[in-house]
């Protein structure tokens, strides 16, 4: 991050945007262009951060009006939590780390013997590669489409719809 910055300055940049991938979705190095004085070309730190965090994204998404899977806003924290989240919404169910992505801390329960160890196998993935063993639980949904609208904004209240992409092809 500060590597990137020093640059910046040194070439003269007034704004950073930062691409895509683990640095434009750092909240931290959006913060640290902004202390920096130079422009932020990307969503506001906090939006970052909200993002980075799947419940913290879902509370967002319901608190927004915006309709979502079936699924808990808390983390689960408990085998036994995750058998009373089964019986709500039927298996299969999906347990998924809060903090993580790419499909790392992510087991498909469709049999209810298998609940148990998806649940302690989710929880020691995400540890293992976020730092983080927290997850939560969402109906399971066959064959989704991961489609992504491309939207660029300005301070000015400007807009543009670039088209969406179908991430899942």
């Amino acid at each position: 991050i500060e590597k990137v910055i020093k640059a910046a300055k040194r070439s003269g940049a007034i704004a950073i945007h930062p691409g895509y991938g683990f640095l434009a979705e750092n909240a931290g190095f959006a913060r640290r262009v902004i202390e920096a004085g130079l422009l932020w070309v990307g969503p506001p730190p906090d939006a970052i951060a909200t993002m980075g965090d799947k419940i913290a994204s879902r509370r967002a998404a319901e608190a927004a009006g915006v309709p979502g899977v079936p699924g808990t806003l808390e983390p689960v924290r408990r085998s036994a939590d995750l058998r009373a989240v089964a019986e709500a919404y039927g298996l299969p169910v999906v347990v998924k780390a809060a903090h993580g992505g790419g499909g790392r801390g992510l087991r498909v329960v469709r049999r209810p013997e298998d609940l148990d160890r998806s649940f302690e196998a989710a929880r020691r993935e995400a540890d293992a590669y976020f730092a983080n063993p927290e997850v939560y639980v969402e109906r399971y949904l066959e064959g989704p489409r991961h489609v992504e609208a491309q939207v660029l904004c300005d301070r000015h209240g400007g807009a543009a719809f670039l088209g969406e992409r179908d991430c899942s092809l």
